[in-house]
């Protein structure tokens, strides 16, 4: 993000879609390529989205209030 322009490029990366349950699940890793240039700010993010499964396809919940995103790292 370059604040004196105003000019935005984002990345983004994401896991298959994953089995709500108690059971627990080994580390995710995910990987992105992108470089803040000297004159812009990095600001990662993470965030979690839910969906229905119905007739083999997932689908956004109509309510968003159960998502979450956190700012996680500035630099």
């Amino acid at each position: 993000m370059n604040f004196e322009t105003g000019t935005t490029t984002s990345t983004e990366a994401s896991t298959a879609e994953l089995p709500l349950s108690n059971a627990v699940r080994p580390a995710e890793a995910l990987q992105l390529v992108r470089a803040a240039a000297a004159d812009e700010s990095l600001i990662v993010a993470v965030g979690v989205d839910f969906f229905q499964q119905m007739n083999g396809k997932f689908y956004p919940l109509n309510s968003n209030a159960y998502n979450a995103l956190s700012v996680v790292a500035v630099a």
